[in-house]
């Protein structure tokens, strides 16, 4: 089920009895697209912010996973081991990086003027042009959830390893990386990021229990 709050009371945006996941609202707010085995399958369909009826827009052989809207609205990325984009009006997916390894946890992330996909494999960051070729590597160290900077100079994601649990930039123009939060020692693990305008949004997670000792009574 997608759904929506407006306001306090959650409004059920699709129905459909299977598993729907990993909504993504369109560039206008018109549109959410999102993943889902409504054909038995894990494929991608969009639905009205206003509710049904949803609509097919991919469908493979494999499963699908993690859309992202391009900044036109017109396509749509995924993944299904490699990076795929498809329009959202009609047409057949087409692929546009030959990883040669699972990258489906990751998502994928256009440029803000539409050129470019940023995604994770082999645990660094990289981009490709979306009318395809090689794709290049962007940074020297482990990483993964990419976010762009609204003017596309930067990028912000998630230090994986000895990076962990930080969030570091990567400047495009001089190609430097540097950690912008102070994050270690801290209890938990950074679950997530999202950037508005100047801000950067991140979930905590703390899974650990605390270890208590006390006086027992004789």
């Amino acid at each position: 089920m997608v759904a929506v709050a407006r306001g306090g009371t959650l409004q059920a945006l699709a129905n459909d009895p299977t598993p729907d996941v990993e909504p993504r609202f369109s560039p206008d707010g018109s549109w959410i697209a999102f993943a889902s085995y409504r054909t038995g399958k894990r494929a991608i369909w969009i639905v009205p912010s206003v509710g049904e009826p949803a609509r097919l827009v991919a469908e493979m052989d494999m499963d699908l996973w993690k859309p992202s809207w391009s900044p036109d609205g017109e396509f749509l990325a995924f993944n299904s081991f490699d990076i795929w984009v498809v329009p959202v009006n009609g047409g057949p997916p087409r692929q546009l990086t030959t990883t040669g390894e699972p990258i489906l946890n990751m998502q994928s992330e256009w440029s803000p003027d539409g050129r470019e996909i940023i995604y994770s494999s082999s645990g660094r960051l990289w981009r490709v042009s979306v009318n395809g070729g090689e794709a290049s590597p962007l940074t020297r160290g482990p990483a993964h959830g990419a976010r762009w900077s609204n003017d596309g100079r930067r990028i912000f994601f998630q230090g994986v390893r000895e990076r962990q649990p930080d969030i570091w930039v990567l400047d495009l123009e001089d190609s430097s990386e540097r950690p912008v939060t102070d994050l270690a020692g801290r209890r938990g693990e950074l679950a997530s990021i999202a950037l508005h305008e100047n801000a950067i949004y991140f979930t905590w997670r703390e899974n650990l229990g605390d270890l208590w000792v006390m006086d027992v009574e004789q």
